[in-house]
């Protein structure tokens, strides 16, 4: 009786399937550390980045007019404040309160919210209680 596969093409289906039960995990655990490594370098002046954090110590990432954003520290074209990323060189040597000065910038409340549920219980004195 003959069978759909000669006997030499069996055993290479069968090398083939044992191969891959072996090499596909061996290839799974070399390759998923890699592709989940934070071993990225942190972008440098002038080069592109898309938050602050891509950026290296005291560069922040600064929008350009061509839609690029790039690692800075000039913070010249920036509006507003700088953000705390910037570093104490981030604004202009006038720009910071001396210590103790008023300010006309708002206070930030800080503080968490309370949470907690009322407690709605009541106690019963004892002339009550009976």
């Amino acid at each position: 009786m003959k069978t759909g596969f000669p006997r030499d093409d069996r055993d290479r289906k069968a090398r083939r399937v044992r191969a891959a039960v072996v090499l596909l995990p061996l290839a799974l655990a070399v390759l998923v550390p890699l592709a989940c490594s934070n071993e990225t370098a942190l972008s440098g002046p002038g080069e592109e980045c898309f938050a602050a954090t891509d950026c290296q110590a005291g560069l922040v990432c600064v929008p350009q007019r061509s839609g690029s954003r790039l690692c800075s520290s000039d913070l010249t074209q920036v509006e507003g404040r700088p953000p705390p990323e910037a570093g104490a060189d981030g604004g202009e040597a006038g720009d910071a309160p001396s210590e103790g000065a008023v300010t006309d910038a708002p206070v930030q409340d800080t503080s968490m919210p309370d949470t907690s549920k009322p407690d709605t219980s009541t106690v019963m004195d004892a002339a009550e209680a009976g």
